[in-house]
């Protein structure tokens, strides 16, 4: 079921964090491996929004956007959140988001309910196609909620 959607065809939602860590598993040693494995550009993707909301019964929900700053149509774009305790382990089930293609200026839409202990993030992975060439980062450093980049 989808969480949010942009242009393209968008796929994000919380898993089970078994399938989830198999999905990463397969993600990072998939046929995509074929093409050209570039160092990302920084002003490709980048998380541009990240807001922690309480829930009227007391939860928590993270939402965030990856932005694409490249100018050019990103292809295959995979992003992939985890959450992190405060000594930076993960907890909860992590955030994917794919999408067919994804603009220039457009944001690509994540939303996870956050477990108690959830204290911040790390983007384990950011990939996509451009020009032919698959690029990908990750995984960065932990960053509390909130933390984003201009």
């Amino acid at each position: 079921m989808p969480l949010m959607s942009a242009p393209g065809r968008v796929r994000a939602s919380l898993m089970a964090e078994g399938k989830a860590m198999a999905n990463a598993a397969r993600i990072a040693s998939g046929p995509d491996r074929r093409h050209a494995r570039g160092v990302a550009d920084p002003a490709g993707l980048r998380l541009t929004r990240s807001v922690v909301t309480r829930e009227a019964l007391g939860g928590r929900t993270w939402s965030g956007a990856v932005t694409n700053h490249s100018g050019r149509v990103l292809v295959d774009v995979t992003v992939l959140v985890r959450l992190l305790d405060d000594e930076g382990r993960p907890v909860g089930a992590p955030a994917i988001a794919r999408a067919s293609w994804v603009p220039s200026g457009i944001d690509l839409h994540l939303q996870a309910r956050l477990p108690p202990a959830a204290t911040g993030l790390r983007l384990c992975l950011l990939r996509w196609t451009v020009d032919g060439r698959t690029l990908e980062t990750g995984p960065q450093d932990p960053r509390p909620f909130g933390a984003v980049e201009r």
